[in-house]
């Protein structure tokens, strides 16, 4: 498998740093020497503005939901304070009562008692047997005259341990609709000439609703855009992990836990073509960097190091991603052969059910952090002292594009079956939340240029105003000199 991110079939990095040549007698640079991308001052203040603006109305948004909350708990605390309190007077009048009562009793026993040694010429009381059979008595005969007075409901409610908080979403995913039914029937066709993908769909993810589509339901393979579903799996079953410990550990501690990437997972990912992040031979890494290394250069050595280090094996936790789609509700259009995204007829899925996978990647906190990152450094090991510089390369591409919003997170894929793919999650210039899945595009700027026709075409105040940029022709003619 030939990642979009890494397209050139004519070389490929060894294991030592070395490189192919190509056939015109050129070496290829590696990431870490190629050019990054520049923006003049004024693109960069306009995407500044763009973001700033799309992130300002995230941030209202988020405040207004907060807000929300804040009232409902403080209404509560205050219902609660409430009725704990008349409870509480309830049950104090209670006891004061039952108190006094039993004193009375005590005092009236006392004398009858008293009355009855001196008419059967029994021992005076006073002595410290008989005051103490006296006050045991009596002690027991109010506490059972007080637990008869409560009601066994009221007594329930008093002791009653308060109800744990339901967990909630984050912010950023709160207005996101419930489940992962997508509802097709006020679905477009797109139709668009700018959008020359075979599949494609955009859905509201605050409605649920597709709101256009083309094939968005048939069979297609996903390529890379598997490791949404590796990460998303990973990250259930270490937090799983973390939960069972019994407190010893934490998922932080289990993120900064370090794994050696083993010759065997090399020499099985460069034998299959796979993208690399770039790990040697028993190189030392954290989970951290694995989960990075997974998403963004969409690195094979990474993704299979990280499925095995959650489940134990690949076979064990193919299973865990097969059993992660049949939770989500779509085991009847996807299925799962391999953690890289490795061709195989059997490891399929839709373009609908991809954006549902994406949806609950983004709903996870730590997900949706690694798939949002532009550009991240590894840990240093004694194979990269300074560590290795990922990128995220969709993100970094579509950034300065006209998105009608601010595209958040996202994630790419090729294999010559599948042509090229992407996913992405965006936040419009209005507030408003879609994810976008794309499929068999003929080269990746094509893949990133249908999700910018899209976005516009159907999303933000000037929803329709399509405008592909001074790039465009550019972009799509240096195709084989991108990275």
């Amino acid at each position: 498998m030939i990642d979009m991110q890494d397209n050139n079939q004519y070389y490929r990095r060894n294991y030592n740093g070395s490189m192919h040549y190509r056939p015109d007698g050129y070496p290829k640079q590696n990431n870490d020497e190629r050019e990054r991308r520049r923006y003049t001052a004024e693109e960069e203040a306009e995407i500044r503005r763009r973001r700033q603006k799309a992130m300002q109305e995230m941030r209202r948004l988020q405040i207004q939901r907060a807000k929300r909350i804040r009232l409902a708990v403080v209404s509560g605390l205050l219902l609660f304070v409430l009725v704990f309190g008349f409870l509480v007077v309830k049950a104090g009048s209670y006891v004061i009562g039952r108190v006094r009562s039993a004193e009375q009793n005590k005092i009236t026993q006392e004398a009858a008692a008293r009355t009855e040694k001196e008419d059967t010429g029994a021992p005076e009381p006073g002595t410290a047997d008989e005051m103490s059979q006296d006050q045991g008595e009596a002690g027991i005969g109010a506490v059972e005259s007080i637990v008869e007075t409560f009601d066994p409901e009221e007594l329930a409610a008093l002791f009653e341990e308060p109800e744990e908080p339901e967990e909630t979403l984050s912010p950023e995913v709160a207005m996101f609709f419930e489940g992962y039914e997508v509802s097709a029937e006020n679905m477009q066709y797109l139709d668009s000439q700018e959008v020359q993908s075979q599949y494609a769909v955009i859905i509201n993810v605050e409605s649920g609703e597709a709101v256009a589509g083309r094939e968005s339901t048939a069979r297609m393979y996903p390529a890379s855009m598997t490791k949404v579903l590796t990460a998303l799996t990973a990250a259930d079953l270490l937090k799983e992990r973390a939960a069972s410990s019994g407190g010893t550990l934490t998922f932080e501690d289990i993120l900064n836990d370090t794994v050696a990437v083993s010759e065997e997972v090399l020499n099985y990912t460069y034998s299959k073509g796979c993208s690399q992040a770039g790990f040697m031979i028993n190189e030392v890494v954290t989970v951290r960097d694995l989960f990075y290394g997974t998403i963004l250069p969409s690195g094979g050595d990474a993704a299979m190091t990280l499925s095995i280090y959650a489940a134990g094996s690949e076979e064990a936790f193919v299973e865990k991603m097969n059993e992660k789609v049949a939770e989500l509700g779509l085991s009847g259009s996807t299925h799962f052969m391999n953690s890289i995204g490795l061709f195989h007829e059997d490891h399929y899925t839709t373009c609908t059910d991809m954006a549902m996978i994406l949806k609950a990647a983004v709903e996870n906190d730590w997900c949706r952090e690694v798939l949002s990152r532009h550009v991240y450094t590894t840990s240093a090991s004694a194979a990269h002292p300074n560590g290795i510089e990922l990128s995220n390369w969709f993100l970094r591409r579509i950034e300065d594009k006209d998105n009608h919003g601010v595209v958040m997170a996202g994630k790419t894929g090729y294999v010559m079956e599948s042509g090229n793919c992407a996913a992405s999650y965006q936040i419009d210039d209005l507030g408003r939340h879609y994810l976008c899945v794309t499929g068999n595009a003929w080269s990746s700027w094509r893949a990133i240029y249908d999700h910018v026709a899209i976005y516009q075409t159907y999303t933000g105040a000037n929803a329709g105003v399509l405008y592909r940029g001074d790039s465009y022709e550019t972009d799509l003619q240096n195709e084989e000199a991108l990275p």
